[in-house]
């Protein structure tokens, strides 16, 4: 039988191995080895995606249901799903003047009792709503990016990893941290003693529970910070 300190048990390691991950990442940025820094924080970003899929199926035997091992395997096997699972946010910062950049400009200038606020508002929810919706697939064709020789889609040219930025590698690993980083306060350092009373407790029984690693991030600023 399946039971919720089984689930919880299986999230905390999969947080574990996410924070691992991000670790080794950012030492592979810093060596200079930028495609696979970015192969190993989507790595990072799946894992924290399963530890939010064990998380939910924890919640689901908490209320009375029942889950399988083969449901586990199920839920996890997926690779765009678990970067789904792994997403907390949308980094808006740092767009040039066009697209986003030109609608937050306006939001942060005009008068939020204008239309030209409020229209601006409309739009970029939109356009946000896309963003999201297209990003857990857009992080793991960049995973993919960064591990192999394959075909443009148009035909002219093959991919190169190698060619893997280093602006491109940095930003990638700070929405990485960024994202491991929300799930460590909630499981290791922040007030969930306040925030949820019943996985507080839950956590100080699992007695034979790791300590994750803190968030790493690559050396120097993030561009959009």
């Amino acid at each position: 039988m399946i039971t919720a300190r089984y689930l919880l048990q299986g999230t905390i390691y999969a947080l574990e191995q996410s924070g691992l991950l991000l670790s080794d990442a950012v030492k592979l940025y810093n060596a200079g080895s930028y495609a696979t820094a970015v192969a190993l924080a989507a790595l990072s970003r799946e894992e924290l995606g399963r530890a939010m899929i064990l998380d939910e199926l924890r919640s689901e035997v908490l209320d009375g249901g029942n889950v399988t091992l083969a449901e586990i395997k199920n839920e996890c096997e997926d690779h765009v799903v678990k970067q789904d699972m792994a997403q907390f946010g949308i980094d808006v910062s740092g767009y040039p003047e066009d697209g986003i950049g030109k609608l937050l400009k306006i939001r942060l200038e005009s008068d939020p009792q204008s239309c030209e606020f409020r229209r601006a508002g409309e739009e970029l929810d939109v356009v946000m709503k896309l963003k999201r919706k297209r990003a857990p697939r857009d992080r793991h064709e960049k995973r993919m990016n960064a591990l192999y020789v394959e075909p443009k889609n148009s035909g002219d040219g093959w991919n190169r990893p190698k060619l893997t930025t280093k602006q491109d590698a940095k930003e990638f690993l700070y929405d990485a941290a960024n994202a491991y980083a929300y799930a460590y306060d909630k499981f290791q350092s922040g007030p969930i003693a306040n925030i949820n009373p019943a996985l507080f407790q839950a956590l100080r029984e699992l007695t034979d529970r790791p300590a994750l690693p803190p968030p790493e991030y690559p050396k120097g600023p993030s561009s959009s910070s």
